[in-house]
């Protein structure tokens, strides 16, 4: 069930927030969990038996871990990962030896919910917070529907005094909602559509990439964003505040600064635990080289299981070794600024490019000749949307609407809604990219 779906927004959502704010509050987590549980089911009737039984598994193990050995630690570790790595790598590790076979769909949210429950784990073992003693309050966390299928990635310690004491729900959280609504389904969609017919060209002109790639580049930002503001805004109708996942990336100066700013909770996990147990930067440049290398192999394969996003990982981790060897350093901010773009766009047609063979097509473009009829009309007919999307890429646009007068303030919104409705409604192109992730 998208949250860009009618029955979401009028029947889904109303329900569950009456149901919640009438429920006494020590049920409150309970009902929670339950109305979480039914919104996964509505798309997995199958995996919620995985979902629920790995919260089972994760929540009774946390009661234990704090007084058992490593050895008991790891091989929690490795059971609580068995779940993701098959339904999303086995066929990816074996297919080099020439053996497949059908693996079954992947569960969505799986690769969110499972670094979620290994957070909770790690925080658990290492005295961060106490275990939470109560199931529902437990299942609560790990299957909360707002953020349930693409994050942001909740650490149990960012909502546990929250879960414990319930608040009153946040009304702002209508007005990041329908921003995010509205980020998705005016700007992502109205960009992926360019992107779209890049894929379906079969010989484009480099006109046509070079706008493909700046859609997609907007696309991918304003599709998992928009998401990321619909959870948190849904969050805090619930009485939970979420951390940020984005701090207008493509406004970045330098490779770091982009990585501070995109994905924050991802970021945020792989230094937490992973880079900083295999020692950070505190030992030599060599072993700082490797544990680099290490945590850019996993983000490449946390995004999926192939090889462009294994040279993704390889293609981000180059570039950080540059930058840290003092390479762009020197180099004038406005500079910097429109070098890390370019850095950000090419990698992006990287990760989205579905073979080698529409990779290189793309990088060979020039060969098809600058322009033709086609692609002249379709840069044309997306500009606008480009432009738009550009604008709302940088905070001028928040800035304004947030400094006007109060009518503007609850007028905006209600103007995004029925806007985001008419798109919804009127438009076939609606995909959410990182459901796949």
């Amino acid at each position: 069930m998208l949250f860009s779906s009618a029955e979401f927004l009028f029947l889904f959502l109303p329900c569950v927030l009456l149901l919640c704010f009438f429920s006494p509050s020590r049920a409150k987590n309970a009902v929670l969990a339950t109305v979480s549980l039914l919104f996964y089911a509505f798309g997995e009737p199958i995996y919620v038996l995985l979902l629920f039984f790995f919260s089972l598994f994760t929540w009774g193990v946390g009661l234990l871990i704090p007084d058992r050995s490593r050895g008991f630690f790891a091989g929690v570790l490795i059971l609580s990962l068995l779940p993701l790595l098959f339904f999303k790598y086995l066929g990816f590790f074996l297919s080099p030896f020439g053996v497949s076979f059908a693996i079954p769909a992947m569960p969505l949210g799986i690769s969110f919910y499972t670094f979620q429950g290994i957070s909770y784990l790690v925080d658990v073992r290492r005295r961060d917070t106490l275990p939470c003693r109560r199931f529902w309050d437990f299942t609560a966390y790990l299957a909360l529907f707002p953020q349930l299928i693409a994050g942001p990635i909740v650490r149990y310690t960012d909502i546990s005094a929250e879960l414990a004491m319930r608040r009153r729900p946040d009304l702002s959280g209508v007005e990041r909602f329908l921003f995010g609504l509205a980020k998705k389904l005016i700007l992502a969609n109205g960009c992926g559509e360019l992107w779209q017919i890049l894929l379906d060209t079969e010989r484009p002109t480099l006109l046509l990439v070079l706008f493909g790639t700046v859609a997609y580049t907007l696309q991918i930002y304003f599709d998992f964003s928009g998401y990321s503001d619909m959870a948190i805004g849904l969050g805090r109708l619930f009485g939970f505040h979420f951390p940020e996942n984005f701090d207008y990336p493509y406004l970045a100066v330098g490779i770091k600064d982009f990585w501070r700013r995109w994905h924050i909770t991802l970021t945020s996990f792989f230094r937490e635990y992973v880079y900083f147990p295999l020692g950070g930067s505190r030992g030599t440049r060599a072993r700082t080289y490797f544990n680099m290398g290490i945590v850019w192999l996993l983000t490449g394969l946390w995004h999926g299981a192939g090889v462009q996003f294994l040279l993704w990982g390889a293609y981000w981790f180059f570039l950080l070794l540059l930058e840290r060897c003092g390479f762009f350093t020197r180099l004038p901010r406005p500079l910097m600024r429109g070098l890390t773009l370019l850095f950000i766009a090419f990698g992006w047609l990287i990760f989205a490019s579905p073979s080698f063979g529409f990779f290189k097509g793309c990088l060979l473009s020039a060969g098809a000749g600058f322009s033709n009829a086609a692609a002249a009309y379709h840069a044309l007919r997306f500009l606008p949307s480009l432009l738009l999307g550009a604008l709302f890429a940088t905070p001028i646009p928040y800035h304004f609407f947030r400094t006007r007068h109060a009518f503007l303030r609850v007028a905006m919104p209600l103007l995004l809604f029925f806007l985001s409705v008419g798109y919804s409604v009127s438009g076939s192109y609606n995909p959410f990219l990182y459901f796949r992730f």
